[in-house]
């Protein structure tokens, strides 16, 4: 059950961290394919071993708020889910790094487009198809 919406959220954690780190080469008028190229697969690596614990902590409390609450329609998991997404963006942006400034527009829009997949990806095998055996 867990598996897919912790998968989506490692893939878009890549993707909005490969999209960052390409505006700040892009900024910084680093040119050079050969360099770009190694230094965007560890920091995709990076973000992606960041992604896991980060999924598990906060996906796994928002399926006990959403339980609590007991939320059965598809599109409340969702709301749920794009919440977590939005709050994640927000922590993000509260920590003072070299990745602050990158968070743009887009990259909040994924992270809650990415939330809500997953909280309707984690209804469907919770309440509407049940677990698939």
């Amino acid at each position: 059950m867990y598996a897919a919406p912790l998968a989506g959220w490692a893939v878009v954690s890549v993707g909005a961290t490969l999209f960052m780190f390409a505006l700040m080469i892009f900024e910084t008028n680093v040119i050079g394919l050969s360099y770009l190229i190694p230094v965007m697969l560890v920091a995709a690596a990076g973000s992606l071993l960041a992604a896991i614990p980060i999924c598990l902590v906060f996906g796994l409390s928002a399926l006990a708020v959403v339980e609590r609450l007991q939320l059965q329609q598809r599109w409340q998991w969702a709301a749920a889910g794009a919440v977590v997404g939005l709050l994640i963006v927000l922590l993000l942006a509260a920590v003072p790094t070299f990745i602050t400034p990158l968070i743009v527009a887009p990259v909040v829009v994924l992270f809650a487009i990415a939330g809500a997949i997953a909280g309707a990806v984690a209804w469907r095998e919770r309440i509407g198809a049940g677990p698939s055996s």
